[in-house]
């Protein structure tokens, strides 16, 4: 809703552009007639075939170029753009942070007294008793979604991890929400943020490429706006200093490709088992953080109804079912149950929790908070939470 009215926000989740264009319906509709094979008399047609009334040159043409200023039209105006961005990437020698200032405080005063206070507000409880001792800690699956929404459950997963004390390497496996031509990307890029320079252990990132044999780097463009490593890069140069060490992996593929016998599964097989043999040749103590969410469901991700507290309950217990397999280092059954309900309630982190699943030996695991967020008001809810691997 803007101004009181009902519409349509057109955004590129890609960030070519970062502009927003506000369409009424009517207009919104016209979009998918914008696919390169209907010229604007055909588009005015259209207009008029559904709503019965005429839609004027001027306006069509208005709609147009707020489109293509805004870069949402692929043209040749955008495809410059595109190249511009790409090759400013590829020079670059760092990941300059794509959402401080906007997911979280530019200011690094600000940012630190905001992660500490998440941190604090994580009080430790029941879930944290008999557990390993820390030290022991292979991994943890933390959330992604915004900080604001999800402060609490980061702060259960990073107070254990400062528990755990600092390891030499942190290898952080990032949901990414755009797909990937190699599945898995890699970048040698350091993570530039608010609170100083994250390095990047380019040497671990070329030993895992050798040994994948896939080009590792094939999507590398994808790390530039994605905000699931970044998330997690700042937690950990808050508990252990900026300079801290990073192997950055975004990772993209449903259950069923992890499951193909041949094909896709064989290739995420293959980086599970190189990112266990490089891990395991690791000179120092290593630990996996996979950055993901679970479930999302509500108007807001295309049902038709809002989570109330019956389907919030259903959701939980399906998310539990899930975080279960987790705890056991059971990847292929996550796998297996996601694949066998078609993942009716989204599921967007399974990738890199299947991968550090299969990367590590999990003796034990344990769930150290479970939560979700109402992310609109209307009963849109994403769930998520913070478990411990041994």
């Amino acid at each position: 809703m803007h101004g009181g009215r009902r519409v349509v926000a057109v955004h590129d989740p890609s960030h070519f552009s970062d502009g927003v264009v506000l369409l009424s319906e009517d207009l919104a509709y016209l979009l998918q007639f914008m696919d390169g094979m209907h010229s604007t008399l055909d588009l005015r047609a259209a207009y008029m075939r559904r709503f019965g009334n005429f839609l004027f040159e001027e306006q069509l043409a208005q709609l147009l170029r707020m489109l293509d200023e805004q870069l949402l039209l692929d043209n040749e105006h955008f495809a410059r753009h595109r190249c511009e961005v790409e090759e400013a990437f590829r020079r670059a020698q760092v990941r300059e942070s794509a959402h401080a200032g906007q997911s979280y405080p530019a200011d690094p005063v600000e940012l630190r007294q905001q992660l500490h206070g998440y941190c604090q507000a994580a009080e430790s409880g029941s879930a944290a008793q008999g557990l390993p001792a820390p030290h022991r800690l292979k991994g943890c699956m933390v959330p992604h979604i915004d900080l604001r929404a999800g402060g609490r459950t980061y702060g259960h997963a990073y107070r254990w991890l400062a528990a755990a004390g600092p390891a030499d390497l942190y290898v952080v496996l990032g949901t990414c929400h755009e797909p990937l031509p190699s599945l898995c990307a890699g970048t040698r890029k350091h993570f530039q943020t608010p609170l100083g320079l994250a390095r990047t252990d380019q040497s671990f990132m070329d030993a895992l490429a050798r040994q994948w044999g896939e080009d590792l780097y094939l999507g590398e463009l994808a790390h530039r706006s994605e905000h699931t490593i970044e998330f997690q890069v700042i937690f950990l140069q808050h508990l252990f200093g900026p300079e801290v060490r990073i192997a950055p992996l975004l990772c993209a593929f449903s259950p069923a490709e992890a499951l193909a016998e041949n094909g896709s599964g064989k290739r995420i097989r293959e980086l599970a088992e190189a990112l266990r043999a490089v891990s395991q040749a690791f000179a120092g103590r290593l630990i996996m953080v996979a950055s993901a969410d679970l479930s999302h469901v509500g108007p807001r991700y295309g049902d038709p109804w809002s989570a109330d507290r019956n389907r919030l309950a259903v959701v939980r217990q399906h998310d539990q079912e899930l975080l279960t397999f987790a705890t056991e280092g059971d990847a292929d059954g996550m796998a297996q149950a996601l694949a066998a309900s078609g993942n009716r309630f989204r599921v967007c982190g399974f990738p890199p929790v299947y991968t550090m699943l299969k990367a590590l030996d999990i003796q034990k695991g344990v769930v150290l908070d479970h939560h979700h967020a109402d992310m609109d008001g209307n009963g849109s809810i994403v769930t998520f939470a913070a478990v411990a691997l041994f």
